[in-house]
């Protein structure tokens, strides 16, 4: 039921596609325009909105908060497997009181008190130096979510609200000055637990926007469940009674849908917030109460990071971090199956995801049909193994070069299937232990590998070598992580370590032109910059220099005493380790 949701929300999210991104005439026109210009494609990029049968679509786009995701609620168990459970707007809720299992996701609000936890008490702009400039909060998109809840500090609940919206001079964009900031935590109570769970899962989306107006569709009143999907859908994303072809009125993740060619990445009130670019070399910088801190490792599409995460008392935490935006390549395809290339085909044959992956389709009751008529969506994502051979078996039939270069201020936390695998040294879930930002279109799972034969660190990306514009594309690696992980994988002490960092590609060249490390504050920073691609694997090496270690001696060296005796008006001196004077003789003082 949980995929049919998922297809459904795809569906109300159909826009208009960018015409370069199809096989036909009037695409190859628009790409040659756009190469002429010379400009990367950002906030005009759309995912193809490929509907019509025996099609292969092809997107390799890094999104974690997507369209009509970030919304909050609280919400209670359910009664029936695979459904949703009640929604509750506080814990006094009997739905959701008592010894029972519940679960929410946060959007976290401004905070209106110096004091106060899970909340945004920071944003702005930054320099490499750290000044800055705060910006100032405007309020929220919607004015209410659909699902607002209140929490409860003595359980460790966040309130969840809508999206935030600051506005910020020190660093205007094509659409103003507004800024969307979408700080999102989610956890559980288990059923006998009397408290929520760590902040395991944690998103920072920051993401320059613009409120126009956007009629949408007509108001429709649905006959089957009495529900005005289009006029409730206003109130913004949420959860909908919502009917699906064959099966009773359930309810279902959905939003509205746009009636413009603007990238909405949110849409309620007559409204859509539009996304624009961000501006050149944009350094910002965000800071959270939270009354528990992110744990393991968060993933993050910035770059130039510096990461603080101040203890509040007890478990609450203040995380405040300043980086720069970066362009991430995004590859999409939509081609007639009898257009593919041949190796393509037998890799998309058997399900329409790559080598057997899953894959997802705009045509439900044909996809079985095979693949010269069924509709396919092959959507790896960023950090799976097949996504990256998945991207390097397209390069060169798109001239390796990517289809848009979408601008991104993001950090998310680590699933736990990222971790699987990893050394016990970054395991521990008790703390953040690292970040690690990139901006490659595909890149490994989890932290970096240890290779401990070889006592290096390890870590795979790759990209187009061009950017949608015809620019060469250069990688960013930033690695934070704190001092004790590091020393817990080499078992090395507190002294000084010593880090050295190379980038190769598969065809063996190194073309790193910035490399960076330090260490402060228990934080150890490795960072190249400037490097090319298509498959590069960035290794980088530690050592520490053991303190000397005394020799003892072949020789020791023994003290002799010397006395003097005396017998009679004669006297004797007598010199060895323990002296003593002869039989008869007498010690003179």
């Amino acid at each position: 039921m949980e995929k049919r949701f998922r297809s459904l929300a795809s569906q109300l999210w159909r826009v208009a596609i960018v015409a370069s991104l199809l096989p036909a005439a009037v695409g190859f026109a628009i790409q040659s325009e756009l190469a002429l210009a010379a400009a990367d494609v950002d906030a005009e990029y759309r995912d193809p909105n490929e509907p019509s049968d025996g099609m292969q679509v092809v997107i390799l786009n890094d999104r974690v908060l997507g369209p009509g995701q970030a919304f909050s609620f609280l919400m209670g168990p359910s009664d029936r497997p695979g459904r949703y459970g009640p929604l509750c707007d506080s814990l006094t809720d009997e739905r959701c009181s008592g010894e029972k299992r519940v679960n929410y996701k946060a959007v976290l609000q401004s905070c209106s008190q110096s004091n106060q936890l899970d909340c945004i008490s920071g944003f702005g702009s930054a320099t490499e130096s750290n000044d800055r400039t705060p910006g100032s909060f405007l309020g929220t998109f919607p004015t209410r979510g659909r699902h607002d809840f209140t929490g409860d500090v003595s359980k460790k609940l966040p309130s969840g609200g809508a999206a935030t919206l600051w506005s910020l001079p020190s660093q205007p964009h094509r659409g103003g000055t507004t800024y969307m900031v979408q700080v999102v935590v989610s956890g559980d109570k288990a059923v006998r637990s009397d408290t929520f769970s760590s902040n395991s899962n944690f998103v920072i989306e920051i993401t320059p926007v613009e409120i126009v107006g956007d009629e949408g569709t007509e108001c429709d009143l649905d006959p089957a469940t009495g529900v005005h999907e289009k006029c409730g859908e206003d109130q913004g994303p949420g959860f909908y009674v919502t009917q699906i072809v064959d099966t009773e009125p359930v309810m279902g993740v959905a939003s509205r849908v746009s009636s413009s060619d603007f990238d909405c990445i949110l849409l309620a009130q007559k409204q859509c917030a539009r996304r624009h670019p961000f501006p050149s070399d944009a350094r910002l910088y965000l800071t959270v109460r939270l009354s528990q801190s992110p744990t393991g490792w968060l993933h993050g599409r910035v770059s130039k990071p510096l990461v603080a995460a101040n203890s509040l008392g007890g478990t609450a935490v203040e995380i405040d971090i300043a980086a720069n935006s970066v362009k991430t390549p995004v590859i999409a395809v939509a081609r007639p199956w009898a257009q593919l290339p041949e190796p393509l085909r037998e890799a998309y044959r058997a399900t329409g995801g790559y080598n057997g992956a899953p894959a997802g389709t705009r045509n439900l009751q044909r996809f079985e049909s095979g693949p010269e008529i069924r509709n396919a969506i092959s959507g790896p994502s960023a950090y799976s193994t097949t996504g990256m051979a998945e991207l390097l078996a397209w390069l060169p039939y798109i001239g390796d070069k990517s289809t848009a270069d979408i601008s991104r201020w993001m950090l998310r936390s680590m699933s736990d299937g990222e971790l699987a695998g990893a050394s016990s040294c970054f395991a521990n879930r008790s703390q953040l232990n690292g970040l690690l930002m990139t901006n490659a279109t595909q890149y490994s799972a989890g932290p970096p590998t240890f290779d401990r034969a070889a006592g290096s660190l390890e870590y795979k990306v790759a990209a187009p070598h061009y950017t949608s514009g015809g620019s060469t594309f250069l990688g960013t690696y930033d690695l934070v992580m704190r001092s004790t992980v590091a020393r817990c994988l080499y078992g090395f002490t507190n002294a000084p370590l010593n880090v050295s960092i190379s980038v190769v590609d598969n065809d063996g060249s190194n073309s790193v032109a910035t490399k960076v490390v330090s260490e402060r504050d228990g934080w150890l920073r490795i960072a190249a910059y400037g490097f090319g691609f298509s498959a590069p694997t960035i290794t980088v090496q530690m050592s520490q220099e053991q303190p000397p270690v005394a020799k003892p001696s072949n020789t020791t060296t023994v003290k002799r005493t010397t006395i003097t005796c005396r017998k009679g008006k004669t006297i004797r001196k007598v010199t060895a380790i323990k002296p003593s004077c002869p039989k008869g003789w007498k010690q003179r003082p």
